[in-house]
Parts: C-alpha cells; structure tokens; sequence
C-alpha cells in the first residue's frame, strides 16, 4: 500500500480544510511505531493517490485545466534521500531527523498530514515571519481561512494550544524552523475569534522591533465580573471584552459591521458605563484605523500610558517593518466589514489629546 505524508503549506491547506467543514481537527496521531513505519515508506511516488481525493480533503487544490496537475505542489515529507524523486507537482523535504512522537495525523489510509505544530514549524523555515505570526494565530485561534486563505473564515475549535505548542517545542529539538517559532512564542495569543481581532492585537503586542507597539499582551475574549457600583445602572452582571489589557485596565473593542446596528450601539453604551464605573477604559478600533496602523498609534499610547510604561520607538526602519507586519495580516482579514466613515473612524477620546511621549 502506497504511503504518503502531507507537509508544509499541503498540511495547513488540510488543517484548514478539516478546520472550514468539521468545526475541528479530529484525526488519530501517530504512535512512535507507526510513524517511524510511515515516514520509512513515505516517498514522491505514492503521491499519485487519487487528486480527487486529496482536493475533497483539502491537501491539493483546484487542478490546472491545462496539465490536470494542482495549481500549488503538493509538499511531500520523505524519510530518506532516495524517497526524494523529482516530480511534476511534487516538493518533496527530506527529514533529516525523526520529529517527536505523534508528529503525524492518520487522514485516511495511506494519507497522513503533519500535526499544527510540526506544520508551524515547517512554515517558519519557509515563510516570513510576519506570515508566520498570522498562521500561528489562526491555528491557535478560534477561527479558519478556507484552504487556500483566502475568503471569510469560519468559526471553529482551536487546531492547538500554546501549552501544546510549548510542549512540541520542548520535544522538537533542532527541528530547522523550531527556533524561529521559540522566538515568536512569547508574543503569541490563543482563541482569537477572527482575523480582525488577530490583526489588530497583534499590531499592538508584537515587539517594536518587529513591526508592532509592543504592549503588554492582553486576554482575548476575557469575561469581566462587574462589581455592585457598576450594576446599580442594571443590565447583565458581566461582559466579555474582546481584548482586556490587565495592567491598563483598558477593554479593546474591534467594531465589526454588527456594531452599526441600533440595538449593538446601546448595549455598547451600557458597557462603557458599566466599566467607567470601575475605572475600565473601553477603547474602540474601526476597519478604517486597522487599514492604516499608523492610526493605531494614539490607542498604543493609551494604553502604555495607563499601565505606567512609554511607548519608545527609535528604529529608523520601523514604519517599514510595520508596514511588512500589517501586509501579513491584513491577508487574513475577513470580509465581514466596510472600511467605517472618516467621521467616525477620527472621532478620538479625551484621553487622545498628545500627553503621551512618543519617543523616535
């Protein structure tokens, strides 16, 4: 029986794929038996596994019309050099040594896919970095792209955690791409609800250096318990705010198209109330400000400035890097919204009049 492991952008095309039509990432690991057997077996030539078979699964995408072959390769993980066979639509990647236990998914039989973070890994050797932060959000996130990313994305169960993340890094060793992914850790959320809320936190939590404002990272989707003060006025005993800043004691808002509506609009105002009761700042970003991260800049200084700290930025490079951080992610945004009016997107709070220092 021919054998055949699926990697790199193959593995997230089928990740997302699985991720857009069952709502999760449902296939069996692996043992260590049963992956050294398969990665021992797996070669180019077994590839030629019914295409469509593979595009129902989301590993191969739409064939050209012309040489019937997909219009992406197909990333193909060997276990030896001479596994390694030259093909039309085939890029295979030799595996110079074995991953660590449970680094591969059992699709169907002969068909197996490198787990999310095994597959994070192999990205982060090829892509840049910028890509990489908006993948690894969306595998940790509560949301997915459809296979080839582009379109709306679909709300499901997160393809892996930080902790299972850490873990896998742990036991990766010198993976090539392991330690491209260590360094990005750190700056990493989970359960993001959509590429929006992705682009506009991590603009603000990735490291200057990296093209973002490097603020505190926040909890995203975090519930807060109103105190007695703030439930005088009535209304639900608690909200959940899309990103809670802890130390700034600030809720950040992304005001999607649903917000327009005239009922989302009171119950807004009954949460900023509600939260400047207990000294909560609720901020709000429009599309139109996520479009232009330069307009994001007073919302940083909010924020710095109520957790006690001052945004520096120094680098000469830095709008540059910026701009490369906010391509990357703004790829991922859905298309749920229409950029907001000038006249509401330049609308700025009291607490935007330039008191803070913003140091070049």
């Amino acid at each position: 029986m021919s054998v055949t492991v699926y990697s790199h952008l193959s593995a997230l095309r089928a990740l997302r794929s699985s991720r857009t039509w069952r709502g999760e990432v449902p296939w069996r690991a692996c043992t260590s038996d049963e992956q050294e057997h398969v990665l021992a077996r797996s070669d180019c030539r077994s590839s030629a596994t019914d295409l469509e078979e593979l595009r129902s699964l989301g590993i191969a995408a739409d064939a050209d019309p012309e040489s019937g072959a997909p219009r992406e390769p197909l990333d193909i993980l060997v276990g030896n050099a001479g596994s390694r066979v030259p093909r039309i639509g085939v890029r295979p990647h030799l595996i110079s040594r074995l991953p660590p236990d449970g680094s591969l998914l059992r699709v169907s039989q002969g068909v197996y896919v490198c787990r999310p973070e095994l597959c994070l890994i192999q990205l982060a050797a090829t892509i840049k970095r910028e890509e990489l932060v908006a993948i690894a959000f969306e595998l940790l996130g509560l949301y997915t792209l459809p296979p080839d990313g582009d379109g709306d994305f679909n709300p499901c169960e997160p393809a892996m955690t930080l902790d299972s993340l850490k873990d896998y890094l742990d036991r990766a060793g010198r993976l090539q791409g392991s330690r491209t992914v260590r360094e990005a850790l750190p700056y990493l959320l989970g359960r993001s609800r959509s590429p929006r809320e992705t682009a506009t936190v991590a603009l603000l939590t990735q490291p200057i250096v990296r093209g973002g404002y490097g603020l505190d990272l926040p909890l995203l989707n975090h519930t807060v318990q109103l105190d007695s003060y703030a439930r005088e006025q009535g209304g639900p005993p608690e909200y959940e705010c899309d990103a809670y800043f802890i130390k700034a004691r600030v809720d950040l808002e992304y005001d999607s198209a649903h917000h327009n509506d005239e009922e989302q609009r009171r119950r807004d105002t009954a949460r900023d109330v509600a939260f400047a009761r207990m000294g909560i700042l609720v901020l709000r970003v429009s599309a139109a400000q996520l479009n232009d991260p330069g307009r994001l800049e007073p919302v940083a200084r909010i924020i710095a400035r109520r957790s006690g700290g001052r945004l520096r930025i120094r680098s000469s490079v830095f709008a540059l890097r910026q701009a490369l951080l906010h391509s990357a992610l703004i790829k991922q945004q859905d298309a749920e919204d229409e950029p907001a009016s000038d006249s509401d997107s330049d609308e700025e709070t009291p607490e935007q009049g330039g008191q803070f220092q913003h140091e070049l």
